[in-house]
């Protein structure tokens, strides 16, 4: 059975945000031969399940034989192989994950006859220019209890011997790089890891090279990266092709529906159980049946002994005796089949049944639930019986052989699992960091325009004249060169064991990360924050002297460093420098607890001297290209950032590292991207970001400038660079001249010196102090291949009656820089792998508002997140409803969609006025007098999806609506009534997944049926019924199931609850049914564990253009996208059947320039859940409440000032006649804006009108509605829409569909 399954290492996410693909470690399970049957497979697994439990049973009772120098771990075989990389240059290698044991170990050369056979060459430490032998008294050194405190003795190497099992390794302790990442695009790489270097093992590690331990101990790769938790989710055992994710950090949560949190039970101290973790098992269950097990059965003892672990290298769940013989009695008692001793034989399972024959279904069974303390892991029938052949056996195995039972990874299979080391608990499903950056001096408000200019280029010259030095600066022998002078914009971090935060300069051209140090004196400058002491913190260390990131380096020449070398650095900066030792740190990213994230082992400077002209940060954070900035020492491939405008003192600007740094680029409008020019290899060039800028513009005039003023020449000069640094752009002369003279001959202001105020060359006198500037083109700088587009503002600026173009002419240097006051409002991307710059047009100036996340995220580490495969995310394609059964006019679609809308909004207030369920009586057959009324018109359709149900897979369509949670289609189980569809009727009886749900299960409970609980039981026995009613009298009558659904071609298999419906009346516009993407439990947005989803639908004329719907990681908007807090839902009452809606706070209308006297409080929704307004796919016109649309309607018409015309023919109440000989595109339409909590949602044109060219008018897209109001799909059209359902937040910006 082959399975391949990737793993992805990291320490911050997003959210899963990300889809991010990040670095990426690929798994592969042990056995994976296609070759190897089902039951070879687990015969296999089973032999090496054995011995792993008798390891840990002799470990138990203290008979296993440990050396002296040795801890005993306790494993043989896990299951999962991953694929990393050890040492300079890196070599790669596979390992078994397991989760355990603690110690990451490879084999080394010299090895001889002693070391097992491996696929991969030996590592050999005298090849890797970062390998160190581990000090005996190091902290993870396990010669530091026998040591007892004394010095060790010169030259000591720890030697260890483990033993697990049937399996044994032994060797020195070292210190080593390793990289993780399957391809170069992903690999990132983590230095001063603790190994062991072996050169002596038995042959049973199935194909590997070592291990990579991930359990509690302190030489875990868990705990060498500081990873306050972990996750996994494992893909089924039957599944050869998906793939697995392993997420290691803050980005390891769960933001799936259903989680089940348990506490880990504290463990032995003494090795191995004190690396393994234990679980509080009391109690399991199969159906609803609780099974007698005695209360102890999983305890762990005083001694060490019994408990029960959950364990990755562990295939088969073992359990104590006295519960596995309830267990295997229950299962027996339930399988109306014959036991098999051929099938026990060949799979190793003691209990197997003979099937019908070897392509038999298997009967239907009960889920299994295991109680733990706090929480039910429920089991399918999939996670504890094995299918083979003909043999259908029960995955778990009796564990005579000891008193400790094991949770094996075949029934962690299809579960999302976290480890939560900090919390010390594990959580379980179904499956199913930013960085704000503070500008300097600007955020004092008592600081003048003019007076920040002036002063920002002062450090703009300096910064200038340091780039053209040759040699005027004094640099030790051991030191870089890197330069920058004050850098306009400060990050805040932490340093250090504990953290101590502070702010640095974050610099795009320069490398070295640094900040003061104690002991400093009167050669340190003053700072707002304490001085870094390295003797306070525990993880400080010196950075070794022939370390690949240490400056020495390059002197030592390959050469041993001396004894205790450190190396000491002197960097210049213009008028700026700092002097100390290179060090080696963890550092913690994020403003809050909940962000914050640790970064162990990064390279830093350590600075006991610096000048005084660091503008009140405590140091610096180098992001340029060279390997000791923070980008290359974190591997991110890319990074970005958005400035805020250079007049917003109070928001935050965004810098983003990593796969998250992306700027949407089939989402986001105006996105433009730009290769780098090949620098100079000579420091400091080398560092910088140099850009192609082959000519610029002002308005629709090209400027005559020289096609060569920016060109970088062969000895390094000229060139231009784009630098966070610098805050005004500097031209070279032959430009700025030409920049110059067009600007003054378009602005008819007095000109005025300004050169002692602002420092800059041209300015004009304002008539008033308080006098806006007249209007100005834009200038545009054109790069190869894309145009930065520059508004008046991030080109010219004003204070103190002046205004003055903010750019300056560099006549002493030939090198030209873009500054950052040119790149304000814009979303800016460095793509360091791709060698490219991308921008786009972006609003950063609600950035500080928490739940403003969108997929946007601070990858604080090389290893980014994959949200695990639930949320890795499904793409689907909506078919609007009139593309099917066709032949429709504009006319048509209109009038259709003015009566879905109307209807829609009708039904939708239907579940207001439902009776109260108290009230209702039952039939003789279960059935309520009066059906629950559904929170959806059923034949309302707008938008259709496609899926198949079942096992073979039947294909079907179904209508989406936001509106509602149920899933349902036809059945034909028989189908007493069923209307037409265009696809057969699904049946139940042909299908080998479908299983009927209980009545007593939480999925029935989550109906909301008007139907009393007790009731939900229908005839069949054990069945919970249901039965939807829709304002149109459509309705649904069925029972609740589970049944494997797909979405697209090739696409994952989920197992779903859905409505088998086999009394319906009424219709669905040509579909089968309904897909619910509501707010419920029972929607599809909720069963798959999504956090967020979003669609995108194409414009309202275009009925071919599927729209696209993404659920998951794909979901994801730019920067710019603009968001607006969800409003809590009805929750009880005979209203709780909005609960589904998604509410929005619309606050005011703008038509044209003016805001509409229209009351907040209508569109509110009050305490007893009347009013409001939602979101909504399945209304086509947006309603309003009737008092809110006659005043939109006057004013519209009021500023349209054209004869009105009739719109009976389309449904629509406001309609316009075109003006004489012309057609209605003719009719002018004033600007319409939403104004919504927190966020404006201005409506192009076509969002706002639609025209009927042959009636000659032109209507207004809305309706009048009264009770509440419903934002509808025409107003969405040509809109990414984002539902982030685990942040509460609905986010949106323009967007071209088809390109998503």
């Amino acid at each position: 059975m082959a399975s391949s399954l990737a793993v992805l290492v990291s320490l911050v996410c997003a959210a899963l945000a990300s889809g991010a693909t990040g670095a990426r470690v690929e798994l592969t399970r042990v056995h994976s031969d296609p070759g190897v049957t089902a039951s070879q497979f687990f015969r296999e697994a089973l032999r090496r399940d054995m011995h792993r439990h008798n390891a840990r049973r002799l470990a138990a009772s203290d008979n296993g034989t440990v050396s002296a120098t040795t801890q005993k771990n306790s494993l043989n075989g896990g299951e999962y192989l991953m694929t990393l990389a050890i040492g300079t240059p890196p070599l790669p290698y596979q390992a078994i994950a397991d989760t355990g044991s603690d110690l990451i170990w490879t084999q080394c050369a010299p090895c001889g006859d002693q070391c097992q056979q491996q696929p991969t060459p030996l590592y050999n430490p005298s090849s890797s220019t970062s390998f160190g032998v581990l000090p005996c008294d190091s902290t993870l050194s396990m010669c530091a209890a026998a040591l007892a405190g004394a010095t060790p003795p010169p030259g000591c190497a720890c030697p260890y011997n483990y033993t697990y099992g049937t399996g044994w390794t032994s060797g020195i302790q070292g210190s080593e790089t390793f990289t993780f990442g399957s391809t170069p695009a992903d690999q990132a790489r983590v230095p001063s890891i603790a190994f062991g270097c072996s050169n002596a093992s038995s042959v049973d590690f199935n194909g590997s090279a070592g291990l990579v331990g991930l359990g509690r101990g302190p030489l875990s790769l868990v705990s060498q990266l500081s990873a306050p938790r972990f996750s996994y989710c494992l893909t089924p055992f039957q599944d050869t092709t998906s793939t697995s994710t392993l997420l290691l950090g803050p980005s390891a949560a769960l933001n799936d529906t259903g989680v089940g949190t348990t506490p880990f039970v504290a463990n032995p101290a003494m090795a191995p159980m004190s690396s393994f973790y234990f679980l509080n098992l009391t109690g399991i269950s199969l159906g609803t049946t609780a099974l007698s097990i005695p209360p102890g059965a999983f305890a762990l003892n005083a001694d060490g002994t019994g408990g029960l672990i959950i364990d990755s290298g562990t295939t088969i769940t073992s359990l104590v005796d006295a519960a596995y013989q309830q267990v295997r009695a229950a299962v027996v008692s339930l399988v109306p089949l014959p036991t098999s001793a051929e099938g026990s034989a060949e799979a190793g399972f003691d209990l197997c049944f003979s099937l019908p024959s070897q392509t038999s279904a298997p009967p239907a069974m009960p889920n299994m639930t295991l109680h733990f303390d706090g929480a039910d892991m429920v089991l399918p029938a999939d996670n504890y019986m094995m299918l083979d052949g003909g043999f259908w056996c029960l995955a778990m195995q009796n564990q005579t052989n000891g008193a400790m039972s094991t949770l094996g990874n075949y029934q962690q299979q299809n579960m999302h699992i976290l480890y939560d080391v900090g919390q010390q608990t594990l959580s379980f499903a179904p499956a199913t960091v930013r960085v704000g950056l503070t500008r300097i001096h600007y955020s004092d408000p008592d600081i003048a325009a003019s007076q920040f200019v002036r002063d920002a280029l002062r450090r703009d010259m300096h910064r200038q004249r340091s780039r053209f030095g040759t040699g005027t600066t004094t640099v030790s022998s051991r030191t870089r060169k890197d330069l920058p002078n004050g850098g306009e914009y400060l990050m805040t971090l932490a340093i250090g064991t504990p953290p101590l935060p502070y702010q640095a300069i974050a610099d795009t051209g320069s490398d070295l990360i640094w900040t003061q140090c104690a002991p400093c004196g009167a050669q340190c400058f003053q700072q707002p924050a304490p001085l870094y002491n390295p003797a306070s913190s525990t993880t400080f260390a010196v950075l070794p002297c022939n370390s690949s990131l240490s400056m020495c380096a390059g002197v030592l020449a390959g050469a041993p460093p001396p004894p205790g070398c450190a190396c000491m650095y002197n960097q210049t900066y213009g008028t700026g420098w700092t002097a100390g030792v290179q060090g080696s740190e963890t550092f913690t990213f994020g403003a809050g607890p909940a962000d914050q994230a640790r970064v162990p082992g990064v390279a830093f400077g350590c600075s006991n001297a610096s000048s005084s002209d660091w503008n009140g940060s405590a140091g610096l954070v180098g992001l340029g290209r060279g390997s000791l900035s923070l980008v290359s020492q974190l591997g991110a491939g890319s990074f970005s950032y958005c400035l805020t405008p250079f007049q917003d003192a109070n928001g935050t600007s965004t810098l983003l590292l990593g796969p998250s740094a992306a700027l949407n680029l089939n989402g986001t409008a105006g996105v433009r991207s730009t290769p780098f020019v090949a620098g100079p290899a000579r420091a400091p060039m080398s560092t910088y970001y140099y850009l192609n800028l082959t000519g610029i513009s002002i308005g629709a005039t090209a400027l005559p400038i020289s096609p060569d003023a920016f060109a970088l020449k062969a000895d390094g000069t000229g060139g231009l660079i784009i630098d966070s640094g610098t805050t005004i752009t500097s031209l070279v002369n032959a430009a700025y001249q030409q920049v110059r003279a067009a600007v003054q001959s378009l602005v008819t202001l007095p000109a005025a010196d300004g050169s002692d105020s602002t420092g800059l060359d041209l300015c004009f006198a304002l008539p008033t102090t308080t006098s806006a500037p007249p209007a100005m083109p834009s200038m545009t700088l054109h790069f190869d291949g894309a145009d930065m587009v520059l508004p008046a503002s991030s080109y010219m600026i004003s204070g103190s009656g002046l205004w003055c173009l903010a750019m300056r002419n560099h006549t002493d240097g030939a090198m030209s820089t873009l500054g950052n006051y040119q790149q304000q409002n814009l979303h800016i991307l460095y793509d360091v792998r791709k060698e490219t710059l991308s921008f786009a047009p972006a609003t950063v100036a609600m950035a500080s508002r928490p739940w403003l996340l969108l997929c946007l995220s601070f990858l604080l580490l090389p290893f980014s997140a994959v949200p695990s495969k639930p949320s890795r995310g499904i793409r689907l394609e909506l078919t609007h409803v009139d593309a099917r059964g066709g032949g429709f006019t504009g006319a048509d679609r209109i009038l259709r969609a003015a009566e879905r809308s109307h209807r829609r909004v009708n039904g939708l207030l239907a579940a207001v006025t439902a009776p109260d369920p108290s009230t209702l009586l039952t039939g003789d057959d279960g059935a309520s007098a009066f059906p629950a009324t559904a929170s959806v018109h059923a034949s309302t359709a707008t938008y259709l999806v496609d899926l198949a149900i079942g096992t073979p897979p039947l294909p079907l369509t179904a209508v989406l609506d936001t509106g509602s949670d149920l899933i349902w289609t036809q059945c034909d189980a028989p189908c007493r009534r069923c209307f037409p569809q265009p696809t057969p009727v699904y049946a139940p009886a042909r299908s080998a997944t479908y299983s009927n749900v209980s009545c007593a299960s939480d999925l029935c409970e989550a109906l909301p049926s008007a139907r009393p609980p007790p009731s939900r039981c229908s005839s069949e026995p054990g069945s919970c019924a249901y039965y939807y009613s829709y304002g149109d009298g459509t309705s649904t009558d069925g029972v609740l199931a589970t049944e494997a659904i797909s979405f697209g071609t090739g696409a994952a298999i989920h197992v779903l609850a859905f409505g088998c419906g086999t009394d319906n009346l009424g219709g669905t516009d040509n579909s089968s049914g309904l897909v619910g993407m509501g707010r419920g439990p029972l929607s599809l947005v909720s069963q798959l564990g999504a956090t967020r989803f979003s669609y995108c639908f194409t414009p309202f004329n275009d009925t071919t253009t599927p729209s696209p719907l993404l659920l998951g990681s794909p979901a994801c908007l730019s920067p710019a996208a603009k968001s607006t807090p969800f409003v809590p839902s009805p929750t009880t009452g005979p209203r709780s059947r909005r609960s589904s809606y998604y509410y929005l706070s619309l606050e005011g209308i703008t038509v044209g320039d003016a805001r509409l006297p229209i009351d907040p409080a209508i569109f509110r929704l009050t305490g007893a859940g009347r009013g409001g307004l939602i979101i909504d796919s399945g209304t086509t016109f947006t309603a309003l409440e009737e008092r809110a649309f006659v005043v939109l309607a006057r004013a519209v018409a009021a500023r349209v000032a054209l004869p009105l015309a009739s719109g009976a023919h389309l449904g629509l109440g406001l309609c316009f006649a075109a003006p004489e000989g012309r057609g209605p595109e003719a009719v002018p339409v004033p600007r319409l804006v939403l104004h919504f909590d927190g966020a404006d949602m201005e409506l192009p044109r076509a969002s706002v009108v639609v025209e009927d060219p042959s009636a000659g008018v032109a209507c207004l897209g809305m309706v009048s509605a009264r009770g509440m109001s419903v934002l509808g799909s025409m107003q969405q059209q040509n809109m990414h829409v984002m539902y982030d359902v685990e942040m509460g937040v609905l986010s949106f910006e323009p967007a071209r569909c088809d390109d998503l």
